[in-house]
């Protein structure tokens, strides 16, 4: 998955929300890839 450089969001913070969306997406796919319940 693409997402922003932590560069990026350290200069706009207010993207950070978007970040945490992509992250969300990423563990969902791995939770349903593996058949785990992931945490973050």
């Amino acid at each position: 998955m693409v997402t922003f450089h932590p560069a990026y969001l350290l200069r706009n913070p207010n993207d950070k929300a978007k970040v945490w969306e992509d992250m969300k997406k990423v563990r969902d796919l791995l939770s349903e890839l593996s058949g785990k319940d992931l945490k973050i």
